[in-house]
């Protein structure tokens, strides 16, 4: 199958990595991959069934497995073998798991809004919205859904807004309007939950407690996927973690205003790459 890949800087500059959260794309990173551009190789990749890239035609190869091979596979074709990871949601769920089973690929990791332990309430709640409506009879009512169900993200820039709606949403010769992510992906996400013992939370500790890499952890002030006292714990517990929070802002920060995106830049200066 294809997938979209987005690359901006030089291609021999180091590279980061970008994946995004569950529903989202590759474009969700535009504005923070034009800063990084000036001194990095930014790739930022749809994940199967987002964006620009192919769909699935199995339910069931919708999970992280699968999009973790896949991106490995794409970077390898790019011939890129270590790189710095920026992983907003899901995306930071798979970097996590980079850089605990291969500890030798990732540099630095910045993590978006997600972390060691996931509240099943605040997967319930994207469960009510994940795939419920799909279409829309034109634009503005396609608009209207996604400042609805994207509230938590803190956008508040009509800028902002109007590069979400255009990378997010599809327009038809009919006049109707599509979400640009394949609707069977909310089938798999309820079945990865239903799956899941007595419908618990989800603990990804024992992950965490492998990474060792610089990590930035990066917190919605109001998220219910990342509680503050389990941002608190990863930061106690891990031997170069930062934790920053965002005021104003739930699941998950979407990394388009200046002061989110100069925290990372920030960040990535004030922790320099290892000599090798």
């Amino acid at each position: 199958h294809k997938l979209a890949i987005y690359e901006w800087g030089a291609p021999d500059a180091y590279p980061i990595v970008c994946i995004h959260g569950l529903t989202r794309n590759a474009r969700d990173f535009d504005y923070i991959a034009r800063e990084l551009a000036a001194g990095y190789r930014v790739v930022c990749i749809d994940v199967a069934g987002r964006g620009k890239s192919e769909y699935f035609k199995d339910v069931r190869w919708y999970e992280n497995g699968v999009y973790l091979q896949d991106i490995l596979a794409a970077l390898d074709w790019m011939n890129i073998q270590k790189f710095d990871w920026i992983g907003t949601s899901m995306g930071g769920i798979i970097g996590m798991t980079v850089a605990s089973l291969m500890p030798e690929k990732i540099s630095r990791l910045v993590i978006n809004d997600i972390g060691a332990f996931i509240p099943i309430e605040g997967l319930f709640r994207i469960m009510q919205y994940v795939g419920k409506k799909m279409r829309f009879d034109n634009f503005d009512e396609a608009e209207r859904y996604l400042r609805t169900v994207m509230t938590p993200f803190g956008i508040a820039d009509d800028l902002h807004w109007r590069h979400v709606f255009d990378h997010s949403l599809i327009r038809h010769m009919d006049g109707s309007v599509s979400l640009s992510y394949d609707p069977k992906i909310a089938e798999a996400f309820k079945l990865a939950i239903s799956a899941l013992p007595e419908l618990d939370n989800i603990s990804l500790w024992m992950l965490w407690e492998t990474i060792k890499c610089p990590t930035l952890i990066l917190r919605g002030a109001d998220s219910d996927i990342l509680p503050a006292d389990v941002a608190q714990k990863m930061r106690d517990t891990h031997p170069n973690a930062t934790l920053v929070e965002f005021k104003g802002v739930g699941h998950a920060p979407a990394l388009l205003e200046d002061h989110q995106i100069r925290t990372v830049t920030d960040w990535l200066a004030a922790n320099p790459l290892p000599a090798d």
